[in-house]
């Protein structure tokens, strides 16, 4: 059992993802006007695949490890608006000690 709240696996190649979706509607002040006073939609799906990977190394008693994150983006704003952006945003690479 591990101690530490931040301490690392054991070593090998861990997979993980997440999934969100999230819908609303702009209303208010401010908010797009649409004819018939209908609001104006919002909608997002994002799915975020991630890997670690924990070699085994040790570093000043630290344990060094890899993690990536690439996450997928579905989005949408209804009418007036009417965008529709989707694809691949911003991956995450980082090199850790723990």
């Amino acid at each position: 059992m591990l101690g530490a709240a931040a301490a690392a696996p054991p070593p090998g190649l861990y997979g993980f993802d997440q999934v969100f979706t999230y819908q609303s509607n702009l209303v208010g002040p401010g908010a797009p006007v649409n004819p018939g006073g209908a609001s104006t939609g919002v909608k997002a799906d994002v799915f975020a695949q991630g890997l670690l990977w924990v070699p085994g190394w040790n570093f000043l008693g630290a344990t060094y490890d890899v993690v990536g994150v690439v996450p997928f983006i579905s989005a949408s704003v209804g009418p007036p608006m009417d965008a529709n952006p989707s694809g691949m945003h911003n991956m995450f690479l980082a090199n850790e000690l723990s």
